[in-house]
């Protein structure tokens, strides 16, 4: 039986994003095998910390404010909290990878999945960049081992570490076997008559340029584009 604390994420139930999404899946497959699982959740910080269970995943809840300043100290809480117990850490993103330091000193087992190369992303501020960027070299050099999401990204860590270290686990989905096609009569919408783009309103996504191609003469299906299109996501130009 393994113990296994997965941190990085904003916790269980998934209700935000990718590694979320993961993170429930991932706690829940180890649950069924008879494994035991923590995942850090952060919660608001007018809460208090506690801890609870759900669907037999043990969940410890830290509270923390919004933003960037808040996501670190929740990383760094569930860091210390996480350090004092036994088993093996999961780290969800290397945005704050240098806290990792201390499994290190401890001498306990991390595994980190690197998620992309975020320094790189043009909605950061250079100075953003450049603590993206040593974390992205912490993460690399402090974890026992890595897990890349792609071959490219194997590829690109291979600048910081030796492959040995490196496991590629590509994305993965559940497959979609029915749909309420109703739904699409509110739109104007055929089944099977329309392109479909799903992202976040980041320059790296291409939406721009794909929304442009679209709007070229001789195209004739509809493009639908979702996803949070609030003034908080989109670039001020």
């Amino acid at each position: 039986m393994l113990e296994v604390s997965i941190l990085g994420t904003r916790g269980v139930p998934a209700n935000h994003g990718g590694f979320e999404t993961f993170a429930q899946d991932l706690s829940l497959y180890l649950v069924g095998r008879g494994h035991r699982v923590t995942v850090y959740c952060q919660t608001s910080a007018d809460e208090g910390h506690s801890e609870d269970e759900w669907n037999g995943v043990r969940r410890v809840l830290i509270p923390a404010p919004t933003g960037p300043v808040g996501t670190m100290k929740f990383d760094l809480a569930a860091v210390l909290h996480s350090s004092r117990r036994p088993g093996v850490i999961l780290t969800l993103g290397y945005n704050t990878a240098i806290f990792s330091l201390l499994y290190r000193l401890r001498r306990i087992r991390s595994v980190m999945n690197m998620d992309g190369i975020e320094w790189k992303r043009d909605k950061w501020r250079f100075s953003e960049r450049i603590w993206l960027h040593f974390n992205e070299l912490a993460g690399a050099r402090l974890s026992n081992h890595l897990v890349a999401d792609h071959p490219e990204i194997a590829k690109h860590l291979l600048r910081h570490t030796p492959a040995r270290k490196i496991t590629t686990i590509s994305y993965g989905a559940h497959p979609v076997v029915t749909a309420q096609i109703e739904l699409l009569h509110c739109y104007s919408l055929n089944p099977k008559d329309y392109y479909l783009l799903i992202a976040r309103p980041e320059p790296e996504n291409s939406i721009l340029e794909i929304v442009r191609a679209f709007s070229a003469p001789g195209v004739k299906a509809p493009l639908v584009v979702l996803g949070d299109y609030s003034n908080a996501n989109l670039c001020q130009e």
